[in-house]
């Protein structure tokens, strides 16, 4: 079937889909959907018109996960728009140009839960890019006919974009059919299969494999609709009805005059006749328009030609023709560690001049290695040969690995005629220690690395994987150590993997990355997931509380104990899933930053629910909380749960808890004394020996020591 044919039956099919969508809904909503009492024009300028739950546009967008749209508003200031939805997690925003009169929609972005769609699109309603939140970026093929569309609204957009509606109908089509209800199923079939359903949509297979990602992800983030054919169909139906809607509200719905045309959006770059086959000078496979639109190809003179097929400096047509292949197409990234590099992945690379309409007897050679958008500042180094058609290149240090591609690009010129030409391959730059390409570096690949050299294993591919400091010896103690120092992050690089709450068996919770936690047999909970906010099944919930939540710090003076101030805790069990029998239990207490070595001492009950300890020695004091830490242990089924408390440890003496041990606390201990005060509260202060006496002397004498600070250990912030 010819091309125009293809794209006829395509605008025939498409129209017989969208018919009752548009009998029912736009021809209703054009007769009735705007009117000055609708909108509003605040002194912002905002326009808005409230939509409700019969509105046409709200109707289209309950088709898909967009619902709940509350109202439409128009900024002709910013040329934009947005509709407004009940929650912040939908969105559906875009830009327009007034030409000719014309409004026209130039951008339109969907989007929910944080991942989101952005189209362009040209004066003639054709789609000239999609990216994703992702980083997926499809471009327009500039092969693709120019079809001026003959029709006004949806039938349009259909019109305009037909073949980009063909391809998504031959992604449909290469899909197995769901187990569920026999339709196409737009996350199930292979790549390849879904590629090879395309092969007459004028698309190369980079083209294609990246406009069949970007469907994927509009696919999930519009849903439910059951293909892309559906999804492309449903947004341009809601685009046109945006369209024709905010078209009446731009200044005439308030008797406005109307506004000035715009500029009109960039077109692409030397745009081809239509029906013409656009130019591939050095048999890439992709149009030499593209090549020079991002960046493969340089166009000095701005004709649309390639500088390299072009031969600039030298005979026209004389262009060399080269191919270039590499030792490897992966790598892994470099390391080096306090000064010393721990592996060394060198990659070589070998051009071959293919055809020289000049002959000349040698050729120089100029490489460069241009690393992918999230890796901009990592670069390859030159070992050797560089100016020579067979360069040596040390991998970029940690971190440099990236899902996209390393471009490595040579040009060869002629000695000769000063003729050139140019080639190109890509390889991949892997995490360090990444053995199965996972992206994550785990006990998956020290088991991996450990099984090769256990085994005695030959196959090619698993030794290059499994020798990770590409030393090509068969001894993988120094791999394993490097995929263990990448596991734990030792160089603070990270290793790609993301923690979530693992769950054991017993109750208790680590956070851990997928692999381990399956390797300790645990059960993750799912991306996002800590333990901070997560509660295990047959987790034992308890409590715990303290005797007092401050003590004094404890002193030693001359090896006699001086005071006395214990604390003791109480464990309660609140609940328990399985019920057992008794418990075991293990306490902790951490001090806080400012005191690293300053330790409460078991006393008692260390094993129980309820222990005493008594408090660190000076100096202990702090302003921060010293943290308490309770794990339970079920005797008869193993399950767990833990409780936290805190207490405060006073500078021995600072009964006013002012930081500073001065005459006010031992004038505060002898009112107390002199007056038979029996506040609790002021007893507790004054007892500074912790003697529970109503006999003050010693009191006042432990004041008096810290206030002079007779042990060198400081008296606090007195001045």
């Amino acid at each position: 079937m010819g091309s125009t044919a293809r794209i006829r039956q395509v605008i025939f099919k498409s129209k017989a889909v969208l018919c009752v969508l548009l009998v029912l809904n736009l021809h209703a909503w054009m007769a009735g959907c705007t009117g000055p009492a609708d909108v509003v024009a605040p002194l912002t300028g905002i326009m808005r018109i409230d939509l409700s739950p019969d509105h046409a546009l709200t109707k289209a967008l309950n088709k898909s996960v967009l619902v709940g749209a509350e109202a439409f508003e128009l900024d002709p200031v910013r040329r934009s728009f947005r509709v407004v939805f009940a929650d912040a997690g939908r969105e559906v925003t875009g830009t327009y140009a007034v030409v000719d009169g014309a409004f026209t929609i130039t951008q339109f972005t969907f989007g929910r839960l944080g991942r989101s769609v952005t189209m362009s699109l040209d004066l003639s309603k054709r789609v000239r890019t999609i990216v994703t939140d992702d980083g997926f970026a499809w471009q327009r093929p500039a092969n693709w006919s120019l079809i001026e569309p003959s029709s006004d609204g949806v039938k349009g957009y259909v019109e305009a974009n037909a073949q980009l509606l063909d391809f998504a109908k031959g992604v449909d089509q290469g899909r197995p059919p769901s187990p569920n209800n026999g339709t196409t199923n737009p996350g199930g079939g292979d790549f390849d299969t879904e590629l090879s359903a395309l092969v007459n949509t004028k698309i190369n297979s980079a083209d294609a494999g990246l406009l069949l990602l970007v469907l994927e992800t509009m696919l999930a983030i519009w849903g439910p609709v059951l293909s892309a054919l559906s999804v492309l169909l449903s947004i341009f139906l809601v685009i046109s009805l945006i369209q024709a809607l905010a078209g009446n509200l731009d200044g005439a719905a308030l008797g406005l005059p109307p506004l000035p045309d715009d500029e009109p959006p960039p077109v692409d770059p030397v745009p081809p006749v239509v029906g013409e086959t656009p130019s591939d000078c050095n048999d890439n496979g992709v149009s030499d328009i593209t090549d020079i639109a991002d960046g493969t190809s340089q166009d000095s003179n701005g004709n649309g030609v390639p500088d390299s097929c072009e031969n600039l400096g030298g005979p026209t047509g004389d262009a060399i023709s080269l191919s270039v292949t590499g030792s490897r197409d992966w790598t892994y990234e470099h390391l080096v560690f306090q000064g010393t590099p721990s592996n060394n992945c060198e990659v070589s690379f070998n051009a071959v001049v293919d055809n020289d309409p000049l002959n000349n007897s040698s050729f120089t050679y100029a490489w460069t290695i241009t690393p992918p958008a999230d890796r901009p500042g990592a670069a390859f180094t030159p070992v050797s040969g560089e100016t020579t058609a067979n360069p040596t290149f040390l991998p970029p240090a940690r971190p440099a690995s990236s899902l996209d591609d390393y471009i490595v690009t040579v040009v060869a010129t002629g000695d000769q005629g000063n003729n050139m030409g140019t080639a190109t391959t890509t390889i991949k730059v892997r995490l360090l220690g990444d053995t199965d390409n996972s992206g994550c570096v785990d006990q998956a690949d020290i088991d991996f690395v450990n099984f090769v050299e256990a085994n005695n294993v030959t196959d090619p591919d698993m030794v290059l994987r499994a020798d990770v400091n590409c030393d090509q010896s068969t001894n993988y103690v120094l791999d394993a150590s490097l995929v263990d120092f990448v596991r734990l992050d030792l160089d603070g690089q990270g290793n790609g993997c993301p923690l979530e709450a693992c769950c054991m068996a017993d109750g208790t919770c680590s956070d851990l990355t997928v692999e381990d936690c399956s390797t300790a047999g645990g059960t993750a909970q799912g991306m996002g997931t800590t333990c901070a906010t997560t509660t295990c099944p047959n987790a034992i919930s308890l409590s715990v509380t303290g005797s007092r939540d401050w003590t004094y710090e404890h002193l030693v003076f001359q090896g006699t104990p001086a005071n006395n101030c214990e604390v003791s805790f109480n464990a309660v069990i609140d609940n328990d899933p399985q019920s057992n029998s008794g418990y075991s239990y293990v306490w902790t207490i951490t001090p806080p930053a400012d005191r690293p070595g300053a330790a409460f001492t078991p006393v008692s009950g260390e094993t129980t629910a309820n222990p005493t300890f008594l408090p660190a020695a000076r100096p202990a004091s702090s302003a921060m909380d010293y943290v308490v830490t309770v794990v339970a242990t079920g005797s008869d089924h193993g399950n767990v749960g833990m409780a936290t408390t805190t207490i405060k440890v006073r500078l021995l003496g600072d009964t006013d808890n002012s930081g500073c041990v001065d005459q006010a606390d031992i004038d505060f201990v002898n009112f107390v004394e002199a007056n038979n005060v029996t506040d609790p509260d002021m007893v507790l202060r004054a007892d500074v020996n912790c003697d529970q006496t109503t006999n003050y002397v010693l009191d006042a004498s432990l004041v008096d020591f810290v206030r002079l600070d007779l042990d060198g250990q400081g008296n606090g912030s007195c001045n």
